[in-house]
């Protein structure tokens, strides 16, 4: 019996790791097995659950232009929650990837990123399929968000996108506007000269506009440096103009490199 009771004191730390062991590995294989709830939740933003309640009673709609348009006179009142808890009370069959859509729009012009990104996956639990305009929306929320992971939300947005889809010019010109918002020249021209010549996805009047309009904050990034460091005030106004100017021919002569093989449509 004695001997017994030490051969189990002297095992008790071996058995003790191995328990802890097979249960690490146990925990490890049950979250390989659970399933992100989308393409993009490998960039974790977190995804605010939508209304469901409104401030007031309300006849929803059992056709899918008719609740688009409820949507729309809602919204237009000045209470865009009750907007989306309507389509949330709604039948499947009432919905649309209409609908959805210009619930996503709803979040996307204000820039709520985490909500449009909810939108989108309560859409495609109701099997609804995600349009290009649906990802246009996505990516201008991205575009207006101030979260420091927009940039690569909109990026894996966009590949999403282009493995589900054919991405367009108009798809390809939003994602730019988010390296545009979030001051990030160098990959904003390096996917613009990636472009075809030719084509549907040839650059547009709205794409050369907003390299440009890039550019044009860039240098005035650049020169808010130049003040904030004191510039101004050590050097003459002559020489702090001069300074100016050999920054901003810099610029735009980097511009005219960058857009040289390109043509005006």
């Amino acid at each position: 019996m004695f001997r017994l009771t030490v051969n189990l004191w002297t095992r008790l730390p071996a058995i003790r790791n191995h328990r802890v062991a097979a249960y690490s590995k146990h925990t490890a294989a049950v979250q390989d097995k659970v399933k992100p709830a989308s393409d993009t939740e490998d960039i974790w933003i977190k995804r605010r659950p939508l209304p469901k309640t409104t401030s007031i009673e309300y006849t929803i709609p059992e056709d899918p232009y008719l609740l688009a348009q409820k949507f729309t006179q809602v919204v237009a009142n000045g209470k865009p929650d009750d907007a989306v808890a309507i389509v949330m009370q709604s039948k499947t069959r009432s919905q649309s990837t209409a609908v959805w859509n210009l619930v996503i729009r709803e979040y996307a012009k204000n820039g709520r990123l985490s909500r449009a990104l909810r939108a989108h996956t309560e859409m495609r639990k109701r099997g609804f399929e995600a349009t290009n305009t649906t990802y246009t929306e996505l990516l201008k929320a991205c575009a207006l968000s101030d979260s420091d992971k927009s940039t690569a939300m909109a990026e894996n947005l966009y590949k999403q996108l282009t493995n589900k889809l054919e991405p367009t010019i108009i798809n390809f010109n939003t994602l730019l506007t988010v390296y545009l918002r979030k001051h990030d020249l160098t990959t904003l021209l390096d996917r613009f000269n990636n472009l075809p010549a030719n084509g549907s996805m040839a650059p547009e009047l709205a794409t050369f506009t907003i390299v440009f309009s890039a550019f044009r904050r860039e240098i005035f990034r650049k020169l808010q440096e130049l003040k904030q460091v004191g510039v101004e005030e050590k050097d003459s106004e002559s020489q702090v103009f001069g300074k100016k100017r050999r920054l901003a021919f810099l610029l735009m002569m980097r511009s005219n490199r960058a857009l040289g093989h390109r043509k005006f449509p």
